[in-house]
């Protein structure tokens, strides 16, 4: 950006994290070809190096590409079509990463599923998308049988968590383990195929040419968390895929080819496959795949695999420093350490630094934000950026700004002023799968100038320098006798305290004053809990405003978290807590 540029004071005009990039940086361009074909100019480029482990299994970048292929021709003999969608409800495992891409080379739509879904969920998710075949653990498929029945899918394939292992190895299990033996013995019928059987009708067949790319064609459903209402289909496409690409190897986030990268966040999530997996094998990372999810294995995988690249929840991270496992383990290999998907507050941010220092790692928490709607981040703390309390920079891809409504218009804010945070971005989802185009209007917005922006209903703010802060979200602001009162705010307070290990805070309804805030706090095993609240009260008091702190306190052992790992608000709100 030019220094003797006129600033405005608008943050989409002025773009002043610009001075974060280079010249050559700001001239990259957006892939226009298939998400397999844009992985393919890397694969070619990393050939020889490892792009997969799973359970001491390691695939090369050449074996991948031959795997890809190889599931491509089955699904052209199984029937699949341009414009099918197929279900895939797996975890993290190698055949994840062969169908997702082989898919897209067919021209299907992989449709991400979550195997902890309800049955009532999962027939949904399986008719709204339009399923016409099923890709699931043979787990899944005996737990959901009457569900996949309803459905009347064209057909089911099995696959196994042991189906990347050598045979010997596979046979150990099954002996180990009698009741896998017996459901994979036990599934039959019509329409129902074993992975192994799936793969032997693509032997022998011509290559498959890739299908045609169209920049809005749908080519990926991801769901969002659900965190604060029922979880959407978000539909995305080949450019939202490569345009995550683009941004993130601007970023510059300490990486190069050969690294390693842990695979935590499963496939169905949007950062998951977007990041993890996809936009790291197009960085020729070795992605490490974790098919376990919980902070409860965590510990166990960092320990074991020594990746040089970690993306975690704060949640997970807090399970790291708490274990004793952790104590005195040399922690220098870890390159970049990154905490999304909620909000890291400035003083766990500066213990979990000092933890860090103290493991001999000299890598320092970097933060991001993103949305699954937004093909997962669009702000990172790149360089200098990388303050407590920001969650970053805009990709270079992507604008960002705040905005208020005013008189029926959306007025955007200047530098420093608080609205809702909204994002231009070549990320953005096509639509919400089988809504109502009111309810994706309800999210991407069309402005007075005609430009398109994704509202996210998080309240924040820019600096100066370009850096975002989320302040609030607008589902969680708790209005309290007219007041608007932000949740997050009196959990940065109340986070100082040192008894205090986690708080969260919600609004619950007053018969008086509409709704008041109530925190919900973990605190360490010497804390007083009496003490601890009246010392929280007083350190509130001086703090915020009167009607900001809170009138309840209950101290709890656990979070309830939902599936992505984030606090589950809504089962903090229930009239029974």
């Amino acid at each position: 950006m030019e220094d003797n540029k006129q600033l405005t004071g608008y943050p989409s005009i002025d773009k002043p994290w610009l001075k974060y990039y280079s010249e050559e940086e700001l001239k990259y361009s957006i892939p226009e070809c298939k998400i397999v074909d844009n992985l393919y100019k890397y694969i070619d480029k990393y050939k020889n190096e490892i792009a997969l482990e799973f359970m001491n299994v390691k695939v090369s970048y050449a074996e991948l590409k031959q795997r890809i292929e190889s599931v491509a021709k089955s699904l052209k003999e199984l029937g699949v079509k341009d414009g099918d969608t197929i279900s895939v409800c797996l975890p993290n495992m190698p055949e994840t990463v062969y169908l997702f891409y082989a898919i897209n080379k067919v021209g299907a739509i992989a449709n991400m599923l979550d195997p902890r879904n309800s049955n009532v969920e999962f027939l949904r998710l399986l008719k709204e998308a339009d399923t016409t075949y099923l890709f699931a653990m043979d787990t899944v498929v005996e737990n959901f049988a009457d569900v996949i029945r309803e459905a009347k899918l064209k057909g089911v394939i099995t696959i196994s968590i042991i189906e990347s292992l050598p045979l010997l190895i596979r046979k150990l299990a099954l002996i180990k383990n009698r009741s896998l033996k017996a459901n994979l013995t036990s599934l039959k019928s019509e329409n129902l195929t074993s992975w192994k059987n799936f793969c032997k009708l693509g032997k022998g067949k011509a290559d498959v040419v890739t299908s045609k790319y169209a920049q809005d064609a749908p080519a990926c459903i991801c769901y969002t968390g659900g965190s604060t209402g029922v979880p959407k289909g978000a539909v995305m496409s080949d450019y939202n895929f490569n345009a995550y690409i683009v941004g993130l190897m601007a970023m510059e986030f300490n990486e190069e080819a050969g690294d390693s990268g842990l695979v935590l966040a499963p496939p169905w999530v949007m950062y998951g496959l977007s990041n993890s997996i996809n936009a790291y094998l197009c960085l020729g990372f070795r992605i490490i795949l974790i098919p376990q999810v919980g902070s409860q294995f965590i510990v166990q995988m960092l320990k074991k695999y020594l990746a040089n690249h970690i993306v975690a929840v704060p949640s997970m991270l807090r399970a790291w420093m708490n274990s004793k496992e952790i104590e005195g383990v040399d922690l220098s290999y870890i390159k970049t350490l990154i905490v999304g998907a909620e909000k890291l507050d400035p003083t766990f941010e500066e213990q979990a630094n000092q933890w860090l220092a103290e493991h001999n790692c000299k890598a320092k928490i970097t933060k991001g934000y993103g949305m699954t709607e937004l093909g997962a981040a669009v702000c990172y703390t790149k360089g200098a950026s990388n303050i407590a309390g920001t969650v970053g920079v805009p990709y270079v891809t992507d604008v960002v700004s705040v905005f208020n409504e005013q008189d029926g218009k959306y007025v955007e804010g200047n530098v420093g002023e608080q609205g809702e945070v909204c994002v231009m971005s070549p990320k953005c989802m096509l639509y919400y799968l089988g809504t109502t185009n009111e309810q994706t209007s309800s999210i991407i917005k069309q402005h007075e100038d005609g430009t398109k922006w994704v509202h996210t209903g998080d309240i924040g703010h820019i600096d100066e320098n370009g850096c975002l802060y989320i302040d609030g979200r607008i589902k969680r602001m708790i209005i309290r006798d007219g007041y608007k009162v932000f949740p997050a705010a009196i959990e940065n307070v109340i986070a100082k305290n040192v008894n205090v290990n986690q708080c969260a805070v919600v609004g619950i309804k007053d018969s008086k004053l509409g709704y008041v805030a109530k925190a919900f706090l973990i605190l360490n095993d010497k804390a007083k809990k009496d003490e601890t609240i009246t010392q929280i009260v007083e350190e509130c008091k001086k703090e915020l405003y009167s009607y900001e702190v809170p009138d309840y306190f209950e101290v709890v052992d656990a979070f309830p978290v939902t599936n992505v790992g984030k606090i589950d608000y809504k089962k903090l709100e229930a009239p029974n807590k």
